[in-house]
């Protein structure tokens, strides 16, 4: 009896060997079945939603009409820019003024921005809360701030839109570098 005890030993981690492999493949091939549609049905949704936004929500912002005006007897200078928004998607889009920002960062030679200027709406329709754009029109807004002397200054405007697309609300961005001389 003695003699026979390895072999039943072996035949035994034999056994669980294979009921782990047998585990394994079932559980994989389970997964595989459960997962992968979901997996491929919210890609499909995720690409749907991305389509959708690129044909029926496209802004073009751009930062145009750039004007450095500098001050005698070293006073300052003043940056005025107009902001321009068209719609080129096919569905109308509600600007949300308030959530409008426009800064113009001052750039260093180790590329650290440490003074930012708030750009400010210079339209005397500042009082306008939310514009809706339709298809093919474009919207501008003037603004101005004063400069912290010549440099490179990296100018970025962003506001929320809203549209009745997925995701209802979208943060835009338009960004532009100008250099200011002395």
């Amino acid at each position: 009896m003695v003699s026979n005890r390895p072999s039943f030993t072996n035949t035994l981690s034999v056994i669980q060997s294979f009921a782990v492999l047998i585990g394994l493949i079932v559980g994989g091939v389970w997964t595989v079945i459960e997962y992968i549609p979901q997996f491929r049905l919210h890609s499909l949704q995720l690409e749907d939603i991305r389509k959708n936004l690129e044909e029926n929500v496209a802004l073009h912002t751009t930062i145009e009409d750039i004007s450095i005006h500098h001050l005698p007897d070293n006073i300052g200078h003043f940056l005025s820019a107009r902001v321009m928004i068209r719609n080129n998607g096919k569905q109308k889009i509600r600007i949300i003024w308030p959530t409008a920002s426009f800064t113009a960062s001052k750039m260093f030679p180790t590329g650290i921005q440490n003074e930012t200027m708030t750009l400010e709406r210079l339209s005397a329709e500042t009082l306008i809360v939310q514009e809706t754009l339709r298809s093919g029109v474009t919207t501008d807004e003037p603004y101005w701030a004063e400069l912290k002397g010549p440099g490179t200054y990296f100018l970025e405007f962003s506001v929320d839109v809203e549209t009745s697309q997925e995701p209802p609300k979208i943060r835009w961005r338009g960004t532009k570098f100008i250099d200011v001389g002395r």
